[in-house]
């Protein structure tokens, strides 16, 4: 059974985001905690005038500027603080693409996540009604089993190979359940089909000739197609061993083996 609960945020993690965020919100307040510091080093001093040029009367050239130059001091704050603006915006940045961009994949998950929801159970009413179905044409028709396989043949078979797929006159040719179960059918114009659950195995008692294509009878025909082919081996079954069908695993996958005219069964 899948859990559907939502996973628990642990708030001592936390996430990537909010860690940009806390250092860019640090450094800037270690830049602007520095700078009273930084400024009061960088103020000048000023120097008393010497008392002989007091007494004297001379006085200081008005031609000499008394404005400080810029100290190192001033100049390494006003960069610090530049670069401080620089990485403040980039992580800001940073974290609203990156914000943006989990908010898309998580909802890009939550879509395909209801769309597969959708499909799986749109598809187990296809098969529950295709089941119904089935089972009513083997139980109401004699010959009901034909009109299955037909269908099966004509979604499995190539379009050049159309007017083949009726089954013959001869019926089932024979049936068995070991090596494996396996049962063969006449088809139309001397033709013959072979369904097993395990081609390999009847290729290695020589049933099957190494070359002859196998074509899976599975989901990629029809969804219930598996479904199909458990309910005529166990209506054929049944007839073969008067009531009492071999039982099949439950995922039991059916493949089928087309023969031309004057083939046999095997080498």
């Amino acid at each position: 059974m899948t859990d559907n609960r939502p996973a628990k945020h642990n708030p001592e993690r936390p996430t990537r985001p909010r860690l940009t965020l806390r250092l860019a919100i640090t450094l800037t307040i270690l830049v602007l905690g520095s700078l009273p510091a930084y400024a009061q080093q960088s103020t000048p001093v000023a120097t008393p005038m010497p008392v002989a040029a007091a007494t004297t009367g001379e006085h200081p050239s008005l031609s000499t500027s008394t404005a400080p130059a810029a100290s190192p001091t001033t100049v390494a704050v006003t960069g610090s603080v530049v670069v401080a603006a620089i990485l403040i915006g980039t992580a800001l940045n940073g974290l609203a693409i990156l914000m943006l961009t989990t908010a898309c994949r998580s909802l890009e998950r939550t879509y395909r996540h209801q769309e597969n929801l959708k499909l799986e159970v749109l598809q187990s009413q296809v098969v529950a009604q295709r089941r119904a179905e089935v089972a009513r044409i083997l139980a109401d028709e004699p010959d009901g089993w034909q009109r299955v396989l037909a269908q099966l043949l004509a979604d499995a078979l190539p379009g050049a190979e159309r007017h083949t797929h009726a089954i013959g006159t001869g019926g089932v040719l024979s049936l068995s359940a070991s090596p494996a179960p396996c049962f063969t059918v006449a088809g139309a114009g001397g033709r013959t089909f072979v369904f097993t659950t395990l081609p390999d195995e009847l290729r290695r008692v020589g049933l099957l000739k190494r070359r002859e294509p196998v074509i899976p009878l599975d989901a990629g025909l029809h969804p219930a197609a598996r479904i199909e082919m458990g309910l005529v081996w166990e209506h054929l079954a049944r007839k073969r061993v008067h009531g009492r069908a071999p039982a099949l695993a439950r995922r039991a996958e059916w493949f089928l083996v087309g023969r031309g005219e004057g083939e046999g069964e095997g080498r």
